[in-house]
């Protein structure tokens, strides 16, 4: 039971975590402009770390569904694409 909060936790707290760095990932691509420089340092330091989320998450959902947990696996997805879209609102 502890451990099904700690997975929705860990679910909401990566789908903020994603929001912001895909926001990182946006703004360090730069936008062409004369005086914006992209910064590739950051950019590979932004989708290092999301992949690395990604995968993390991957081995997540794999894990639910070796333990034949399906409802928890959806109401984390859930949870994970709600606070996701919800970031912006939050913060």
């Amino acid at each position: 039971m502890i451990m099904s909060f700690l997975f929705i936790a860990l679910s909401a707290a990566l789908g903020v975590g994603m929001w912001f760095l895909v926001i990182g990932i946006v703004f360090s691509i730069g936008g062409g402009d004369l005086f914006i420089v992209t910064h590739y340092d950051s950019l590979f330091f932004y989708i290092a770390v999301f992949l690395l989320c990604i995968v993390s998450y991957l081995l997540f959902i794999k894990h639910l569904l070796e333990k034949d947990l399906q409802l928890l696996l959806h109401i984390c997805v859930g949870t994970t694409t709600l606070f996701f879209f919800l970031t912006p609102w939050l913060s």
